[in-house]
């Protein structure tokens, strides 16, 4: 029988409701396997340089464990602290399932998903953030330059170039390129169908006298969670090739909205090995974000017709130009 009534009841204390939340899932196993033996180690430098950028008093983390072994639950001891939320799978789900079983509920404007192996550079969610306040037609933006991925499931871009707003020439420095091919161990991912050299010449978003470069990529990336709104797929294999094109990826572009990334490296994808790169890297609090830039940050809604106008030109445009 209750006694009295719970004391909570009485605290009118509010929910601090923030606008950017970032999702990360892994699977770790305490496996001495080649593959899995340091990734650990890697998840131990993404959960520090995330926390080391990111302005806690408007951004919340949710981690989510697809069973995996005991070492990482060391790690997450050391930030459970800073972590809003922590879900904890008994069987692997695969990166899908848990994402999208996660990101249909946020009740943030905005969502990164990130992978267990990104490191996060100075100044990322600044960067991000005032693409979405500078480019209201922004759906998807990446913390690194992605100029290959200028034209995948970007249709909706196309209309720019009718506005003068999409130019193309060399924007990129010579280390964000080399960096990025470094990062996903790719020499030849600028080099299209012997036509298009990426790291020569990109093709950029002209707003307001700022660049910023067409296309984005899925292992790190921060979305309006409204294009999650209203789905309801769920893959049907743990892992299966393009289950991030077709649930993710394509999901702006079926808005009308775009696929844009910095021009800068502000995030380099670690992959499973440890290695030297910003093995010294220093974090300085001046480039956190400022809670304020979200609320200048507008959003733009397309007409069911507008969308599919636009999509079926830049589809039309795409096929011809062959890019």
């Amino acid at each position: 029988m209750r006694k009295g009534v719970n004391p909570e009841k009485f605290k009118q204390e509010k929910i601090n409701i923030k606008p950017h939340r970032v999702i990360i899932v892994f699977f770790i196993p305490d496996s001495e396997e080649d593959y899995f033996k340091d990734l650990h180690i890697v998840f131990k430098r993404c959960l520090q340089s995330l926390f080391e950028t990111i302005n806690t008093e408007s951004t919340s983390v949710t981690l989510i464990n697809n069973n995996s072994g005991e070492k990482v639950h060391q790690v997450i001891e050391e930030y459970k602290h800073l972590i809003d939320k922590y879900v904890i799978y008994s069987e692997n789900k695969g990166k899908i399932y848990a994402v999208m079983n996660e990101v249909r509920s946020v009740y943030e404007d905005f969502v990164t998903i990130a992978d267990a192996d990104v490191f996060f550079l100075n100044g990322w969610e600044k960067s991000v953030f005032e693409i979405f306040k500078n480019v209201s037609g922004a759906g998807v933006v990446s913390p690194l330059p992605v100029p290959h991925g200028a034209f995948i499931f970007n249709k909706t871009i196309f209309f720019e170039f009718l506005k003068g707003k999409i130019k193309y020439k060399s924007l990129l420095k010579k280390e964000d390129t080399e960096l990025y091919k470094l990062s996903i161990e790719s020499k030849g991912v600028f080099k299209r169908k012997d036509k298009l050299y990426w790291d020569e010449k990109q093709f950029y978003f002209n707003s307001n006298a700022e660049y910023y470069l067409l296309g984005a990529t899925h292992f790190v990336a921060t979305y309006k969670s409204s294009i999650f709104k209203g789905t309801y797929d769920l893959p049907v294999f743990r892992f299966k090739k393009g289950d991030e094109a077709n649930y993710i990826d394509l999901l702006a572009d079926k808005k009308g909205l775009f696929r844009l990334s910095t021009k800068l490296t502000y995030a380099y994808h670690m992959g499973n090995n440890v290695d030297t790169i910003f093995s010294e890297y220093e974090f300085e609090e001046k480039y956190k974000i400022n809670k304020k830039l979200y609320a200048e940050i507008k959003s733009k809604d397309c007409s069911s017709f507008e969308i599919f106008l636009k999509r079926l030109i830049g589809g039309l445009v795409i096929r011809y130009l062959k890019i």
